[in-house]
């Protein structure tokens, strides 16, 4: 483990392949208060690799990680180019990535504590966008353009439920470039007083991250036992002006239980400006294990200030399946690949009997029964979409594996101890 002070970012120069690493905060130019944190690599690395599904021991890749990443999002880049022709006195930039505080100058604050990028975000007409704006890459197209990413990458969730047998398992599915291009980050943020809208003073956690993007918006777990998962829902119509998904996960590493995991997704005062669903538990939870499902749409009507959640939960005895539609909510959808998708997806999972191990775990998110729109994705070398990895924590064990091939016909490449924090802190 490698720490880096005094801060763990992406720190991309704008124009040029400069970086530094993965982000907890996004730019140390835009915050120099950030708490000393630790990238965890594991041996072998998870998914660092010059070739596809073959881990490497090269810990000098972050760079070339980041780079890599980002250097193909030509979706995103020409996008936005038209964005950074504008003024910067335009007040339509702004407003979407205003600060969600009051009275932030210059970083702006998330209620994970994290740091992000001022208003105006130096945008330059000939140079790539700031990493902030990839975590609006729906918001901003839908918004300004009224346009929406077509490209169907998305993620399925199985929560199994049953005595002694505990699990939360997933598949990260995302556009083929960002294969290899993911690890782990291990984080333990301390800080002098209370930060951000929840007052936090200190978050230890470990999440899988794209490069670039702020963690917690895979799979992730924090010293307080809540384990949870993300799938990506393209709602309709999404919100200018309200809190981007990604910092709404974020916020999530600092959650100390379902109560304010709750409040964090209803982002009361502000809302979510686009779609995304939940997977969570609390391992240290009083009584019975429960799994819950929250379904998270944007603030986007008149005067909405808060975001449309619904909550699904599984007990004893229970489990439940999720990819990347709303299953309660009755929200309008972009439709189209995504939602074709997870009604596949969903219907190939109704076919397994009920879960009751790891195996059958692994049985379904290696799945690839449904040629075109299989649970895990790697049907062709040119397909677009790909499963990246494959998560499996084990509630019981307190362990979290992860599988870079087909977890039916693989073995995980690291498996991971969850560790809490004492009980006598």
């Amino acid at each position: 483990m490698e720490c880096l002070k005094p801060y763990l970012c992406s720190c991309l120069e704008l124009g040029s392949p400069v970086v530094c690493v993965v982000c907890v905060c996004v730019c140390e130019a835009f915050s120099k208060q950030c708490s000393s944190v630790c990238l965890l690599l594991p041996a072998p690395p998870s998914v660092l690799s010059d070739v596809p599904r073959d881990a490497s021991g090269r810990e000098d890749r972050q760079e070339e990680l980041c780079a890599n990443h980002l250097h193909p999002r030509h979706a995103l880049r020409s996008g936005l180019r038209c964005r950074a022709n504008v003024q910067r006195a335009d007040p339509e930039l702004p407003g979407h990535v205003r600060p969600p505080e009051q009275g932030v100058p210059a970083p702006v604050r998330d209620g994970g504590g994290q740091e992000g990028v001022p208003g105006d975000a130096g945008l330059r007409a000939t140079k790539l966008p700031p990493l902030f704006l990839l975590h609006m890459d729906e918001i901003l197209p839908n918004t300004t353009a009224r346009k929406s990413n077509p490209n169907p990458n998305g993620c399925s969730t199985v929560c199994c439920n049953y005595p002694e047998k505990e699990f939360l398992g997933h598949t990260e599915d995302a556009l083929a470039e960002i294969l290899n291009n993911i690890y782990f980050v291990s984080a333990h943020i301390i800080a002098d007083s209370p930060q951000g809208r929840w007052k936090v003073t200190e978050e230890k956690f470990t999440s899988l991250c794209y490069a670039g993007h702020l963690p917690g918006f895979t799979m992730s777990y924090n010293h307080h036992g809540l384990v949870y998962s993300v799938n990506i829902i393209k709602a309709k119509t999404l919100a200018s002006g309200k809190t981007p998904r990604h910092f709404l996960t974020r916020a999530l590493l600092a959650g100390e239980n379902f109560a304010r995991a709750q409040q964090i997704l209803r982002d009361a005062g502000c809302g979510a400006g686009d779609g995304v669903s939940i997977n969570m538990t609390f391992l240290r939870q009083e009584g019975d294990r429960l799994f819950h499902n929250a379904e998270l749409a944007p603030a986007a009507g008149p005067g909405a200030a808060e975001s449309v959640l619904s909550v699904l939960t599984a007990s004893p005895h229970e489990h439940m399946f999720h990819a990347n539609k709303y299953l309660r909510l009755k929200v309008p959808e972009v439709g189209g690949a995504i939602v074709t998708s997870s009604d596949r997806r969903q219907a190939a999972f109704m076919k397994f009997p009920v879960p009751r191990s790891k195996e059958d775990i692994e049985a379904i998110l290696g799945d690839q029964s449904d040629r075109e729109f299989s649970i895990f994705r790697e049907e062709s070398d040119d397909d677009y979409v790909k499963t990246v990895a494959v998560g499996i924590f084990d509630c019981v064990a307190r362990t979290w594996s992860i599988y870079t091939g087909n977890p039916k016909t693989s073995e995980p490449v690291v498996v991971l101890p969850i560790q809490l924090k004492t009980e006598s802190r």
